[in-house]
């Protein structure tokens, strides 16, 4: 089981690289000075912090990202928390009850961030988790007049088997949502739990916590530019690309429709993670037959083929042998799932007569169409 869930989790290299090498240079860079530091190097990260959530702030306000926004809140709260702890208690601060609230509270968001996040919850939802974040300052704010007494030594290491428990669980997720959003996320909880861990000095915490928020606005800058140009759960071009892409199309070319059938059916009966699973074996199939040919996903069920400099015939016999072969196919969800399932396609050529490439795929859109009143799993020529 742990061989396999790794081989998922670290399949997409080129993802997980950029976040793994930020979090290694914070460790080893901590390793090196953490006897020898400075005050004014603890200052220069508290700083650098202090400016990268002013610019993770300013880009999910342009981006409209109100979870992230949260989660960027519970970060910011969490780093001014512990250091108003320090500089109330000193040295003691992490046997006060309100460092063991802290504690438990940075469990508790992180995971009602996962679950939010792996559930796919309305932005209604974000307005609780304000609240619940609003409701957990108070207590902590007001620990002192709560009756409830500090708990045993025991609790840190209590804690630290919880955090190794949360990271457990934030691999199974990342291993199922595998994107460098995600790799980013999982690379800043493991900073921000060594900036807690290591909050006695000034150096850690502001070291560790100030890398966490630039993987985080890092990975999540280059995840939107990635998903303006490619779907995030295929890798073939998004729409965006096909609208810049299709203005500069030669004057000889085919386009073809692919669309999966009764997809709206595949969504209820197997639900979302399931569901990609097919679609990526549907473009898997589709760059056995036509390799040559540039794929977009104009939406969850259809893609757009383009085949350059080939005409109406040869791209319908392209098209026919993909048909043919998804429908003979058994995709494998898992050890005990399998299903089988159809497309339907729709091919066309430019014509002279045609003003751009839009006016290809309307047509060859509308020829699929007509063929759904009557049938599936057949391909059309417009």
């Amino acid at each position: 089981m742990i061989p396999g869930l790794a081989k998922k989790m670290f399949s997409t290299t080129v993802d997980i690289f950029l976040p793994a090498i930020l979090f290694a240079s914070c460790v080893f860079y901590y390793c090196d000075i953490a006897t020898s530091f400075e005050v004014r190097q603890a200052q220069f990260f508290h700083n650098i912090f202090l400016g990268l959530c002013s610019l993770w702030a300013l880009y999910l306000f342009f981006a409209k990202q109100s979870k992230d926004t949260i989660l960027m809140l519970f970060t910011i709260c969490l780093y001014i928390g512990l250091n108003a702890l320090k500089q109330k208690h000193l040295h003691s601060f992490d046997k006060t009850l309100e460092y063991q609230l802290l504690s438990i509270f940075v469990l508790i968001n992180w995971f009602l961030y996962l679950a939010t996040s792996f559930f796919k919850l309305a932005k209604k939802y974000d307005f609780y988790l304000l609240l619940i974040l609003l409701s957990e300052a108070t207590l902590i704010e007001n620990a002192r007049f709560l009756p409830i007494e500090t708990f045993d030594s025991g609790l840190k290491l209590a804690v630290l088997l919880c955090w190794l428990c949360a990271i457990l669980g934030y691999i199974i997720y990342v291993s199922i949502f595998p994107n460098i959003k995600n790799y980013g996320l999982f690379f800043a909880f493991l900073c921000i739990w060594l900036g807690f861990f290591n909050s006695e000095t000034s150096l850690g915490l502001s070291l560790y916590f100030s890398f966490a928020v630039l993987i985080l606005l890092i990975t999540t800058i280059h995840q939107d530019i990635y998903c303006y140009f490619k779907d995030s759960c295929t890798g073939v071009y998004s729409l965006n690309s096909y609208l810049r892409k299709s203005k500069n199309l030669p004057l000889k070319y085919s386009l073809g429709v692919v669309c999966i059938d009764d997809y709206v059916k595949l969504l209820k009966v197997f639900k979302e993670h399931y569901v990609n699973i097919i679609v990526k074996l549907v473009v898997k199939q589709i760059r056995k037959i036509a390799p040559n040919a540039d794929i977009y996903r104009y939406n969850e069920d259809e893609f757009i083929l383009i085949f350059k400099n080939v005409d109406k015939k040869q791209c319908f016999e392209y098209l026919e042998e993909i048909r043919r072969l998804i429908a003979g196919s058994e995709f494998v969800l898992s050890s005990k799932r399998t299903v089988k399932i159809t497309v339907s396609a729709g091919v066309s050529e430019k014509k002279r007569s045609d003003a751009d490439a839009d006016t290809v795929l309307m047509r060859t859109r509308e020829a699929v169409q007509r063929t759904y009143k009557f049938t599936q799993n057949m391909t059309s020529k417009a």
